[in-house]
């Protein structure tokens, strides 16, 4: 979504209860078949006339893991009972290994092997579906790691695999902090996954939307001539296009010799720890009274995210629901210094204690049902500070 040039299509996406993911829906239009942006436009309001939507289901999860790891399932999470599998799950992490200088500008084999670890334990919980599904892509950034799993009996719809990744912390390019991303074309719709970790510290707000802005502005998915078909057309601009116009492309092969930033898809989901806060308008113990009160609209007001939002500074063009449960809330929000008080209660107000913050965060189209948020605590771990984040959205995407 590109300030004024884009007109959000709130008919691609729609949320089922329990959705925990980020995601604004933007258009692109080619010249590549069609002779006018005229053209293209009579051909955007007769799109019924040569194509149906197909409904299907994505999975969306986003996990600080503190650099630990898991020794029970991830069934809890990612397979709730309330909702049937889906056919896309993206899986999110961050922390997967010490963001230390060692693993930040040295050694990747760290990452490697704690990636390999969740790959494993994701496969394991997916067994159990009785489906079968395949990694399409992972992508990881020091401590960053996103998986994208597909239903094999859907593997035929998908094209046009690719991933980047971005480092926005130290120097403004280490990856101790930045965003890794995985698009796919799915049946004649894009797709695009956004795991991102932002910067940190409550008063650090300005941190937090330059790291967005430069991950959506600066990451790109370089096109692979090995994804060529043999009808695909050369896809671009051709002449003097009307740049203003952002609406979607007309199909998934038009994109296979383009360079993609993260706008150019129709369906973004946006998941990770953004790291916004409570403001500081609030002490830590008014926080808390508010959330063992329910007052979670007025905490959504003084929402960090929410804000910067209302500003225009970030995520223009995504909306998000407000978490419906108190007492979820106040255990996931809860983050306490490991190095101080390991085991201390949400209650125990004491100066180490964090302000909380919805750092799983919820997106979805305007005038879309808001969801609320869903935290779960997988299995047995060990730092009571260890909680995920889930969503489940069902779509409609374009089948030509």
């Amino acid at each position: 979504m590109q300030g004024g040039a884009t007109t959000p299509r709130q008919s691609i996406a729609s949320l089922s209860n329990g959705c925990t993911a980020i995601w604004p829906i933007g258009m692109s239009i080619t010249t590549t078949a069609v002779s006018s942006p005229t053209d293209q436009i009579l051909l955007l309001l007769r799109e019924s006339e040569f194509t149906k939507p197909t409904s299907c289901t994505v999975f969306c999860g986003t996990w600080n893991v503190n650099a630990k790891k898991q020794e029970g399932g991830l069934h809890d999470w990612i397979l709730p009972s309330n909702q049937q599998y889906a056919d896309i799950y993206a899986i999110g992490f961050q922390e997967i290994v010490d963001l230390n200088a060692m693993n930040v500008a040295i050694n990747s084999s760290n990452t490697i092997q704690r990636a390999q670890f969740w790959q494993e334990k994701i496969a394991e919980c997916l067994l159990l579906t009785k489906a079968k599904y395949t990694l399409i892509q992972s992508k990881t950034l020091v401590g960053l790691l996103l998986c994208v799993y597909v239903k094999d009996s859907l593997l035929s719809h998908v094209m046009d695999v690719r991933s980047t990744q971005l480092g926005v912390g130290l120097m403004g390019m280490m990856g101790n902090k930045g965003g890794v991303s995985v698009r796919l074309c799915f049946y004649d719709s894009s797709i695009c996954f956004v795991c991102a970790h932002l910067a940190a510290h409550r008063e650090n707000i300005i941190g937090r939307n330059s790291d967005y802005r430069s991950i959506i502005d600066r990451s790109y998915f370089i096109a692979d001539p090995s994804n060529l078909l043999k009808d695909a057309s050369s896809g671009g601009y051709e002449g003097d296009i009307i740049d203003a116009i952002d609406m979607p492309k007309r199909s998934g092969e038009q994109l296979l010799t383009e360079d993609l930033n993260i706008r150019q898809h129709e369906i973004i989901f946006w998941l990770g720890d953004l790291n916004y806060r409570i403001d500081d308008v609030l002490t830590v113990k008014e926080v808390f009274a508010a959330i063992a009160a329910k007052q979670l609209e007025e905490l959504s007001a003084k929402d960090q995210l929410n804000i910067e939002r209302s500003k225009g500074n970030v995520f223009h063009g995504f909306d998000e629901g407000i978490c419906a449960c108190g007492m979820l809330f106040t255990v996931s929000v809860v983050r306490l210094d490991p190095t101080s008080c390991r085991h201390c209660r949400p209650t125990d107000l004491r100066s180490h204690v964090q302000v909380p913050a919805w750092d799983g965060r919820v997106r979805h189209p305007p005038g879309q049902e808001d969801p609320g948020p869903r935290v779960v605590r997988p299995g047995a771990v060990e730092d009571p500070s260890r909680l995920a984040t889930r969503a489940a959205a069902g779509l409609q995407v374009r089948a030509a």
